[in-house]
């Protein structure tokens, strides 16, 4: 029996129609929206071409603007299927306390084992260099407000500062 999976494609409902997919529970990761709207900028044509696919409205010229509606639209999508919302910050800054909610939240045993490999190799980001881009949300508050006050506001629902 499979125990589960981890994938930003199992948030579409469409995605997991076609693979005739289920899950009895599901929990969503979050990130802060500047960060992945930076790291956004380092993907191929095929990666966008399947966002495109699922999340249409996502599509735009600029892949700033792009990657902004993407975290929006796919995170909103993420949220409203999933009983269980975790920002990625806060399990890099308490990796253990994290990985105890997800087993109670999926009414898992704690083996202790998972924490002490969390504390030891949960941050797989830690030693990577800044992206380089200079992908700002100011850029996508100047040329797509409306998408930036959306995203603004839905941030700040995960306590997130814009």
């Amino acid at each position: 029996a499979t125990l589960g999976t981890v994938g930003w494609l199992c948030a579409s409902d469409q995605y997991r129609r076609d693979r005739k997919a289920s899950f009895s529970a599901t929990a969503h990761l979050i990130r802060h929206p500047s960060q992945v709207v930076k790291s956004l900028q380092t993907m191929n044509i095929r990666a966008w071409n399947y966002i495109f696919h699922y999340k249409p409205e996502c599509k735009h010229d600029d892949k700033v603007i792009a990657a902004a509606r993407y975290w929006l639209e796919w995170n909103k999508m993420a949220k409203d299927q999933s009983s269980l919302s975790v920002r990625l910050e806060d399990f890099t800054e308490d990796r253990g306390r994290t990985v105890r909610d997800l087993m109670s939240f999926f009414n898992k045993a704690l083996n202790e084992k998972l924490i002490e490999e969390a504390q030891e190799h949960g941050d797989s980001r830690k030693n990577r260099q800044d992206y380089g881009h200079s992908a700002e949300l100011s850029h996508v508050e100047k040329n797509d407000p409306k998408t930036y006050q959306e995203l603004k506001a839905f941030a700040e629902t995960f306590k997130y500062k814009i």
